[in-house]
């Protein structure tokens, strides 16, 4: 710290001010931990968005950890929503989708950023559209049919998102709730 003593003067009027002076090093921006934003969904009653890849990745499920619990993941499965009684607990979003491979590999000249960015777009549609239809369909007490055949939730969720939806979610805008997951 340095005290500095600054005088003014001019028209017969003198000023003097002292200041106290803290030099420190640049405080870096604190990284959020991946334990942070689980907290931050949980604390808010939001299901967890659970990214799976084909191959195992370090920090994310592959599909044969999705397979020996019961959770199917394929090139055709888009996300498995994890239902529990009547809670959503998580949201399995499958990053190896052929959806999401489409989707890149439309644009011309691919950079790293794009790349970023349309994963986090993909994440979020998917995310907040899977939450979006699964809130409405209980709140309105909806059953599911397909012809006679009854359907859970999980299935009709999981074959809306494998039609032509999630293509029309990812060349539509979405950019206020890609922020507002801070992926």
């Amino acid at each position: 710290m340095v005290q500095i003593k600054a005088e003014l003067g001019g028209y017969g009027v003198e000023l003097e001010e002292c200041f106290w002076v803290r030099i420190v090093d640049e405080e870096k921006p604190k990284e959020p931990t991946q334990k942070e934003e689980d907290t931050k969904l949980e604390s808010l009653g939001l299901p967890q968005p659970r990214l799976v890849y084909q191959e195992k990745k370090e920090g994310f499920q592959s599909w044969d950890d999705c397979a020996a619990a019961g959770v199917e993941m394929d090139f055709a499965t888009v996300m498995h929503p994890l239902v529990t009684g009547e809670c959503l607990e998580a949201i399995f979003i499958n990053m190896d989708s052929h959806v999401l491979k489409s989707h890149k590999s439309r644009i011309k000249t691919i950079t790293e950023e794009q790349i970023k960015l349309a994963d986090r777009k993909y994440i979020a549609s998917v995310y907040f559209h899977t939450l979006f239809l699964y809130a409405t369909s209980k709140s309105k007490n909806y059953s599911m049919k397909q012809g006679e055949t009854e359907k859970d939730i999980t299935d009709y969720l999981k074959e809306i998102f494998a039609g032509s939806y999630s293509e029309f979610l990812l060349n539509f805008g979405t950019e206020q709730l890609m922020a507002s997951l801070e992926l």
